[in-house]
């Protein structure tokens, strides 16, 4: 049977709302305030959580950021009252499910609880999924927008924290390399931008994209990325359709001086920031190869395949 912790500081209204959700076939657990409901939940985990606001010793907002350091996923549902809208909008962005009103529990809390708790068994039957999934593959086509990095970047990084591949700290490096991956890939590949006039005469550089991005010879040109996830390692190759280039044209590419260099910046953060870095013949595509912790192997040479357009 589910069961549900009930917390509020007034016994009359502990009661109520249990005998609202009773009515639908879930147990109940009562508590006081939020101190003692944590001090519940280290006895008894339970299936769902109903909290009032405002209460003594432990409110409403910090029982949701407690609960949600020890348990991410059980599903929490505010109740409000008039006075506790903005602590309750505080709640819901540490954590919470959902909220209702005090004074429309009996018509609103039935269908809230069966909104949360169906949610919430999607999200634990796709961990267990994700379990056993041993690895995933994707292929994406972006146009010449820009607009369009952020939510492929938003995807793979998602697929790589997906495998458990890396922590946040790494997982977020791997997104800055690819936003200059596939800044790259747009910007001097397709619509072959020269990185010099980006210094020498910066709005003629960003004039020269936006007026490409509509040109014949270049609107049609895509980037094309195809990626593979495993629990030991991600491969994500970014291919444009430009003309490509000369991949031995540039200098090292890992040479710290290329933070401060008018050129080179962003391959030095991609070396930095992958385990791996490969160039194709043409020049016109680069794949980034990030290993988990325990793959990795410290001689690697992070310099293989050449360079890129930066």
């Amino acid at each position: 049977m589910t069961t549900a912790l009930i917390v509020d500081d007034s016994k009359v209204d502990q009661h109520f709302v249990a005998s609202v959700i009773n009515r639908a076939g879930i147990d109940t657990l009562l508590a006081d305030d939020g101190q003692a409901a944590l001090s519940t939940l280290e006895k008894r985990p339970v299936d769902l959580i109903i909290t009032d606001m405002l209460m003594p010793r432990l409110d409403g907002l910090e029982f949701v950021k407690a609960v949600r350091k020890t348990d991410p996923l059980v599903p929490i549902i505010l109740i409000t009252a008039h006075g506790s809208e903005e602590l309750a909008m505080k709640a819901l962005r540490a954590g919470a499910s959902s909220y209702g009103p005090k004074r429309q529990i009996a018509r609103d809390l039935p269908e809230v609880i069966e909104q949360v708790l169906a949610l919430a068994i999607n999200v634990k039957n796709q961990r267990a999924a994700v379990k056993c999934l041993l690895s995933t593959q994707c292929s994406l086509v972006l146009s010449n927008d820009h607009d369009a990095v952020g939510p492929v970047i938003h995807h793979l990084r998602g697929e790589a924290a997906r495998m458990n591949l890396c922590d946040e700290a790494e997982l977020n490096h791997l997104a800055l390399a690819l936003h200059e991956a596939l800044v790259n890939a747009i910007d001097h590949g397709n619509l072959e931008a020269d990185s010099s006039q980006r210094v020498t005469d910066p709005p003629s550089y960003f004039r020269t994209i936006q007026e490409r991005r509509s040109q014949p010879l270049y609107a049609d040109r895509r980037v094309h990325v195809t990626a593979s996830f495993s629990r030991e390692l991600a491969s994500i190759h970014i291919r444009d359709d430009g003309p490509g280039f000369d991949i031995h044209s540039i200098p090292d590419p890992t040479d710290p001086e290329n933070l401060t260099k008018p050129f080179g910046r962003g391959l030095f953060l991609i070396h930095t920031f992958t385990d791996e870095v490969r160039h194709n013949a043409t020049g016109n595509e680069i794949t980034l190869i990030k290993r988990h912790a325990r793959a990795t192997d410290p001689v690697a040479d992070r310099s293989r395949g050449g360079v890129d357009r930066f």
